[in-house]
């Protein structure tokens, strides 16, 4: 497999992982799947459209590029997501029936700060890892 390639593949990991989990919670594997299950649905919910939309736009973005911008945008990207996340969050009252004052939008933002960073480059890190390790196994050119 092609570095590039596992890049791409793993950009959609963060609705890929929960989907998957998801799936197996409805196939009844005890009492463990069920919080899974829960947190799973939950990241589906609550990030999985705003994340697809800011995967879409880096796919677009990196399209033909080098295996080093997709490295740049690995680290950037959390960051990025944030303000795209904080819309989504204010726009469907996901915190609360919200009005248009600037704290209202300072909450989204920092509420959005507060979940999507941590969650972000845990993905970020997971991926980095996958990646130096299928290199060290020769399994990635």
């Amino acid at each position: 497999m092609r570095e590039i390639r596992y890049l791409q593949l793993c950009m959609l990991l963060p609705l890929w992982l929960p989907c998957a989990i998801y799936l197996l919670a409805k196939i009844d594997l005890g009492s463990a799947f069920d919080l899974l299950n829960g947190l799973a649905y939950g990241s589906l919910t609550l990030a999985g459209v705003p994340y697809g939309i800011s995967a879409l736009i880096f796919i677009v973005l990196l399209r033909g590029r080098k295996v080093d911008a997709y490295y740049k945008a690995a680290k950037i990207a959390p960051l990025l997501f944030i303000p795209i996340f904080a819309i989504y969050l204010h726009q469907t009252e996901f915190l609360g029936h919200t009005t248009p004052s600037i704290q209202d939008i300072f909450a989204s933002i920092v509420w959005a700060a507060m979940l999507g960073i941590p969650v972000g480059y845990a993905y970020v890190f997971v991926i980095l890892m996958g990646a130096k390790y299928l290199k060290y196994i020769g399994k990635v050119i």
